[in-house]
């Protein structure tokens, strides 16, 4: 299950947005736990290491802590690439146009003098557009010989440059697109997604993988293709697959 956390420093604001995230109806209506307990960054990241998935975090920029919640954000996205950020802060001032490119918060929420009903309704706007991230159907737009193709992200299996030009092949379950697009646009069009981009040839979905053979060089998908890599390339796809379990 989804979990959504609370960093805070200032405990009566981080118990007023428990209780209001407790009982707002478009939370209740997902599968997302509001986690009580969890109230640092260390201990944050720890859970989020063990908890492996996308969850969602409200956290205070303003942390009085080992890091800041900026600090914080750029850890967690190195563990949850597809986790929902939204920030508390005092102030939003042009830092946070750096912030936003580097993080991608879903949004911000400016604390203020806010009676308990006005950062209720507040609240109400960022956990409805929770559900609408949630609820967005993730996919990638392609034309290939003047047809377009939208292609959702599980059913890409791997993606593969081809040698000596500036397209891609696209391996799906029981089809293969080449597409004139480079592979490190795509990767762009990728990122904060759980798919393998740190890879010079590859882009590849983990969740499709059947096995791997480091002595052989060979990553093995469900559909039942194989690909022939470079050691270096199996390695870091081991280690990216052992990260995540």
């Amino acid at each position: 299950m989804k979990k959504l956390y609370v960093i805070e420093n200032e405990k009566i604001q981080r118990d007023t947005l428990l209780q209001i995230l407790n009982q707002d109806e478009i939370l209740s209506e997902m599968p997302i736990e509001v986690d009580q307990d969890i109230a640092t960054p260390d201990a944050l990241l720890e859970d989020i290491r063990r908890n492996k998935g996308s969850h969602i975090y409200f956290l205070d920029i303003d942390l009085e802590a080992r890091l800041d919640g900026v600090q914080l954000a750029i850890k967690v996205r190195e563990i949850d690439p597809k986790g929902i950020i939204i920030f508390l802060t005092a102030i939003k001032t042009r830092l946070f146009e750096t912030v936003n490119l580097v993080i991608e918060p879903l949004a911000y929420l400016v604390k203020t003098n806010f009676t308990l009903a006005t950062l209720q309704l507040k609240i109400a706007e960022i956990t409805a557009l929770i559900r609408r991230r949630y609820d967005k159907t993730e996919f990638l737009i392609v034309e290939v010989e003047g047809v377009v193709h939208k292609i959702g992200y599980e059913h890409i299996y791997f993606i593969e440059t081809l040698p000596r030009t500036r397209k891609t092949r696209f391996h799906l379950e029981n089809e293969v697109l080449s597409v004139s697009i480079p592979i490190n646009e795509l990767k762009g069009k990728l990122m904060f997604t759980e798919f393998l981009l740190d890879l010079q040839s590859y882009i590849i979905n983990p969740a499709k993988i059947q096995n791997l053979n480091l002595g052989k060089r060979t990553i093995v998908f469900k559909n039942s293709e194989t690909v022939f890599a470079g050691k270096r390339t199996v390695a870091r796809v081991r280690q990216s697959l052992l990260a995540t379990h």
